[in-house]
């Protein structure tokens, strides 16, 4: 993204007619959207500049989020406003934007045994949803599993064959290169065929979930929901390596943080034999990923 003089800014803001701002400020910078805090004197609202992909898929992002209220999701998420001309983004200079209120509350909080069953709870809830619409939500069905990983990991095997002195991540991709291929593969062909798939959210973690003490009230940046359809252990995967990490190690998983997880989200939905078989490989994905 390149730099915004403060009255391009200001003139993108007109178009919501905002009154009375007391303050503008970027918020660190993120890989999809770059966001904006406008504070006026009556509430606060997130400015956001689509950095990656299309109008097409913000165009479906937005209607997944009104899917989601649709059916009454009790967490708060980004509801984007209309501008004064009754569009919901805007495009100015090639770039487009896109305005909601703040929704207040905590990202950052210690995740606890009562936060894990805070998490679970809404991701059983949202994927619930997600199984209640007939069209997943209109997206092509990709081929493969994130195929950029299998691309990847073949040509730095590949390139073992030129490096004359290994360094530790060169011996370890060198003992266990071709088992993670082989997931990688197993994923995208095989799995992916296999279980049912949906648009999902894919980051249900850190900076995304807002919290009111040890209560999860929100849950924010949906645009990764227009890049793949996967199954929902890959959601369940993302939290597990994030968000039930070992204290005292953190590129580890703490299985007691993780059966907390899992009991609770089982408890109000089911998962399949084969949801669970091949969730340890979805572990590995990700880490790779």
């Amino acid at each position: 993204m390149t730099d915004i003089s403060p009255a391009f800014l200001k003139k993108i803001i007109q178009y919501w007619n905002l009154e009375n701002i007391l303050s503008i400020s970027r918020t660190p910078e993120g890989n999809v959207n770059t966001n904006w805090i406008i504070e006026t004197e009556e509430q606060k609202y997130i400015l956001k500049e689509l950095n990656e992909g299309t109008i097409e898929k913000l165009e479906f992002e937005f209607d997944y989020l009104q899917y989601l209220r649709s059916k009454a999701f009790p967490y708060h998420i980004p509801n984007p406003l209309p501008t004064t001309t009754g569009m919901y983004y805007l495009q100015e200079q090639g770039r487009y934007y896109w305005l909601y209120n703040y929704i207040n509350g905590k990202t950052t909080i210690t995740i606890g045994e009562t936060e894990l069953q805070e998490i679970a709870k809404m991701v059983s809830t949202y994927h619930s949803l997600l199984e209640q619409s007939p069209y997943c939500f209109g997206i092509p069905k990709v081929e493969k599993y994130n195929p950029w990983i299998e691309e990847e990991l073949f040509g730095f095997i590949h390139e073992l064959g030129t490096i004359e002195e290994f360094n530790d991540e060169d011996r370890i991709l060198q003992k266990h290169g071709s088992i993670l291929l082989d997931i990688a593969q197993d994923l995208s062909n095989r799995t992916a065929k296999r279980l049912k798939t949906y648009a999902l959210h894919r980051d249900l973690g850190g900076d995304n979930l807002i919290w009111h003490h040890t209560k999860l009230i929100g849950v924010l940046d949906f645009e990764n929901v227009g890049v793949y359809q996967e199954p929902f252990i890959k959601d369940l995967a993302v939290i597990l390596l994030y968000s039930c990490r070992n204290d005292e190690n953190a590129s580890q998983i703490d299985l007691e943080k993780a059966m907390v997880l899992l009991e609770e989200y089982t408890s109000t939905r089911t998962l399949e034999r084969e949801e669970y078989v091949k969730l340890p490989n979805f572990l590995i994905h990700g880490k790779i990923e």
